[in-house]
C-alpha cells in the first residue's frame, strides 16, 4: 500500500472523529450541560472562533487538539464525579439497611403522638402524585447538585497555577476527591470556600475587595441555584487577561 493510499484511508476516520467532536460539543451547548464562557476560557479562544470552529467542516489543528484534550479532561471529571456519587448512595444504602435491621430486633415503643403520627401518614398516602412529586424533585435536587460540582471542578481546572498558592499542589487531590463525593449543595460551598482561599491575590480583579462579603453571603447559602450564582461571581472576578485566557 502507498503512502498515497493509507492517507487516503486515513482522511475520512479523521474527519469522521471530527464531526462527531463538534457534534459532541454542540449537543452538550444546546442542552445547557456546558456553556460557551466555559470552553473559551478552556482552550483560549474568543466566542466568534469557537462559533467558527463549530460551524467549519475542515480541519483545524490547533483547535482541534486543544478541543479535544479539554473534552477528554472534561469525561474525565464527569465519570469520577458520577463515581463517588453511585460509592456514596452505595455506603448509604448498606448503613440505612443496618439501621433498618437494628430497629428492627429492638421492641416497639409507644408514642405519645401515635395518633397524630398516624393521622399524617393517612394523609400524606391519600395525597394524589405525593410521593411522585417528592421522588422528582429529590431527583431534580441531585442532578442540580451533580451539575454544580461539575462546574467547580471545571473551573478550578482553568485556573493556572501562578494563580494558586504553592501548597495547593499537595491539596489539589483530596480537595478533588471530596468534591466529587459531596452530596449536596452545603458540602459544595465548603469545597468552594477551600478553592477560594488557594487563589492569590493576583489572581483576581482590583474589584475582588469584596471577598468577605462574598464569603459571607455564600456560607448562607444551601440551594444549588445560589451556590452556582457565587462561583459564577468568583469565576467573573478572576483576571483572565492575566492568564492568557
Amino acid at each position: 500500500m502507498t503512502s498515497r493510499t493509507r492517507q487516503q484511508d486515513i482522511a475520512p476516520s479523521v474527519s469522521e472523529a471530527l464531526r462527531l467532536m463538534k457534534q459532541a460539543v454542540q449537543s452538550s451547548l444546546d442542552l445547557g450541560d456546558i456553556n460557551p464562557q466555559s470552553v473559551c476560557k478552556a482552550v483560549g479562544m474568543t466566542k466568534p472562533q469557537l462559533s467558527s470552529w463549530l460551524t467549519t467542516t475542515s480541519p483545524s489543528p490547533h483547535w482541534d487538539a486543544k478541543v479535544a484534550e479539554w473534552l477528554k479532561q472534561a469525561q474525565a471529571r464527569a465519570l469520577s464525579a458520577n463515581g463517588a456519587q453511585h460509592r456514596g448512595a452505595s455506603s448509604s444504602v448498606s448503613s440505612k439497611g443496618s439501621g433498618k435491621a437494628a430497629k428492627a430486633s429492638q421492641p416497639a415503643k409507644a408514642s405519645p403522638s401515635g395518633g397524630a403520627s398516624a393521622k399524617a401518614a393517612t394523609s400524606r398516602e391519600s395525597t394524589p402524585g405525593g410521593k411522585g412529586v417528592q421522588a422528582g424533585g429529590k431527583a431534580s435536587t441531585e442532578q442540580s447538585v451533580r451539575r454544580l460540582k461539575q462546574d467547580l471542578l471545571e473551573l478550578e481546572t482553568y485556573i493556572p497555577w501562578t494563580a494558586v498558592s504553592s501548597a495547593w499542589q499537595s491539596k489539589r487531590a483530596a480537595w478533588e476527591r471530596k468534591t466529587c463525593a459531596a452530596g449536596d449543595a452545603g458540602c459544595v460551598v465548603q469545597q468552594l470556600l477551600a478553592l477560594e482561599r488557594f487563589l492569590l491575590p493576583c489572581a483576581f480583579e482590583a474589584r475582588w475587595s469584596a471577598g468577605n462579603e462574598w464569603r459571607a453571603r455564600l456560607l448562607r447559602q444551601n440551594s444549588a441555584a445560589d451556590v452556582k450564582q457565587s462561583l459564577r461571581e468568583l469565576e467573573d472576578a478572576m483576571h483572565w487577561a492575566r492568564f492568557g485566557a
